[in-house]
């Protein structure tokens, strides 16, 4: 079934009063486009993602992908940061096609997107809305353009920058920066998360100089001298990103700083559940959006200590 019959069959429902059953085709197809992405199915994958926006109310003319020259394009956030910063290199790809992109993202985000100049201008809710012509979604412009494996944009990583520059302490050879916990709030959170013991063992590691970018109440559980805590001076993406660009590596669970160490190009290795994510994929200890990246992934659910246990292998290598 193409978008535009689904919206109508949804829409249907709705206006009977069944939003129940309207949730549940929106939810059904979501679940299909998660796994068709997985499975690196990406054209069809995204597809079937374009029925979830219906269920995101942001009116106005949709974007079709065609030029649109001498007006002004608005692109709006919808999900987490880590998605925006994830999708935020297709911005680009948009712009070369029109005349001025307005891009509305999350506020921490907004001093690192302008830094990278991707669009025009860049606001954050709240902020008064530029006169537009056309909208779009930033996760609907991988469908606009036709995405696949194949054709991912990711010659242009990286693609963040920050105005600021980081210089950071320290005696030992090497670099590394810890992050543990994603966002409470997060549906995945139990198991994307872990406690900071549980990374106890790279401190074992000789040759390296250890920084917690762990932000949140999780930053509290740090209780070893050899880590110096970061946390409390990141208050916006553009000073995170600065502490990135001055690490030589960056080990942290599945949250919106993996997405910020790949975008800037610098070597990240993500700690997987073992039913991770859809943009993960299956069995790959790489990333196609990110040339920097290594995945270490659970051979069993809540196996954490054998992840870690790699990656302190991986460090003394």
């Amino acid at each position: 079934m193409d978008v535009r019959r689904f919206h109508e069959i949804v829409n249907e429902a709705t206006a009977r009063g069944d939003t129940a059953c309207a949730d549940q085709l929106v939810g059904m197809a979501v679940a299909r486009a998660f796994a068709l992405l997985r499975a690196g199915r990406y054209r069809e994958g995204w597809v079937e993602f374009e029925k979830r926006s219906r269920a995101i109310r942001f009116g106005g003319p949709v974007w079709d992908g065609s030029p649109f020259p001498d007006q002004t394009l608005l692109i709006q956030t919808e999900q987490g940061m880590g998605d925006t910063i994830q999708f935020a290199r297709y911005v680009t790809l948009a712009k070369a096609r029109g005349g001025r992109v307005v891009l509305r993202a999350q506020a921490p985000l907004a001093m690192l997107l302008r830094a990278s100049r991707l669009a025009d201008e860049v606001i954050s809710p709240g902020d008064p809305l530029p006169e537009w012509h056309h909208r779009t979604l930033l996760m609907s412009l991988p469908a606009l353009f036709g995405t696949t494996l194949e054709t991912l944009p990711r010659s242009n990583v990286p693609y963040l920058r920050t105005p600021y520059q980081a210089n950071l302490g320290g005696k030992n050879p090497r670099k590394v920066g810890l992050v543990w916990a994603g966002n409470p709030e997060n549906p995945r959170d139990a198991v994307r998360s872990i406690p900071f013991s549980a990374l106890r063992p790279l401190l074992d590691v000789p040759g390296a100089d250890w920084f917690s970018l762990q932000v949140g109440p999780s930053a509290e559980q740090i209780d070893d001298r050899r880590v110096d805590h970061l946390g409390s001076g990141l208050t916006d993406f553009a000073i995170t990103a600065a502490v990135v660009n001055a690490l030589d590596l960056v080990i942290t669970v599945d949250t919106s700083v993996a997405h910020l160490a790949g975008a800037l190009g610098r070597p990240v290795w993500v700690l997987l559940d073992h039913d991770p994510d859809w943009r993960w994929m299956l069995g790959r200890e790489d990333s196609p959006w990110y040339p920097t990246m290594r995945l270490f992934r659970q051979d069993a659910p809540g196996d954490w200590g054998g992840v870690v246990q790699r990656i302190a292998q991986a460090l003394r290598r």
